[in-house]
């Protein structure tokens, strides 16, 4: 991706529901009956979000673009 990729509209309505699905997955997660599994599987949901929110920072300190 290039840096004019994150100031597309498309890109503002995926950070959109990435949020959403970052807080529901939060309080997912603070829910006292879960199991490691389900804990660890949502954690991991969780840090993959965060890993895409955060492509426009990273994109800045990487270059023009991710991937190459």
């Amino acid at each position: 991706m290039q840096r004019g990729d994150f100031q597309s509209e498309t890109w503002r309505r995926i950070d959109a529901h990435l949020r959403q699905e970052l807080d529901k997955l939060r309080r997912e997660n603070d829910k006292p009956d879960l199991t490691d599994t389900q804990t660890a599987t949502l954690r991991g949901r969780i840090l993959q979000i965060k890993r895409i929110l955060a492509m426009p920072t990273d994109i800045a300190g990487q270059g023009d673009d991710l991937g190459s």
